[in-house]
């Protein structure tokens, strides 16, 4: 079998995680369950934060996780903490392991807007040990910067 030639498109000199989004179709709906919790209209330019969790599918000694897997692991962990919306975005990356070697894996990104909390700062990181115990990933990549926001 031919190995795809993922790392041509990596510059070789990006030391961490690096994640090129791709056009994929829709995937089905996810299984959230349905929310009682009524979203406030958010005022235009309200200052909240972007928060992006990268999720690697490879798993360690082999194998993927499935995107079945994937859809429970949505509907068991992040809808609950975040019922008022999120985006999961594919992306293919690569990164370096602990001895230097570029990695490369299909990978999904969560994207939340949210304010700027204790509770959701305290969910964004239960999300993040959740995903790392279940499928045994050494971490999952957390970048958030401000953003301001208008729904």
């Amino acid at each position: 079998m031919r190995r795809a030639r993922w790392w041509l498109c990596v510059p070789l000199f990006v030391p961490i995680f690096f994640a090129c989004a791709e056009a994929k179709p829709a995937p089905r709906s996810l299984a959230c369950a349905p929310s009682s919790e009524e979203a406030p209209p958010i005022p235009a330019g309200t200052p909240w934060h972007r928060t992006e969790l990268f999720f690697g599918r490879n798993i360690p000694g082999g194998g993927n996780v499935s995107d079945r897997d994937l859809r429970e692991f949505v509907a068991a962990e992040i809808c609950p903490r975040f019922p008022s919306g999120f985006t999961l975005l594919d992306a293919t990356g690569a990164w370096r392991d602990h001895e230097g070697a570029l990695i490369g894996e299909q990978t999904r990104v969560l994207l939340l807007l949210h304010p700027d909390t204790p509770h959701d700062d305290r969910a964004i990181d239960q999300i993040r040990a959740e995903y790392m115990k279940q499928f045994h990933q050494e971490s999952v990549l957390r970048v958030d910067e401000a953003a301001r926001v208008a729904f």
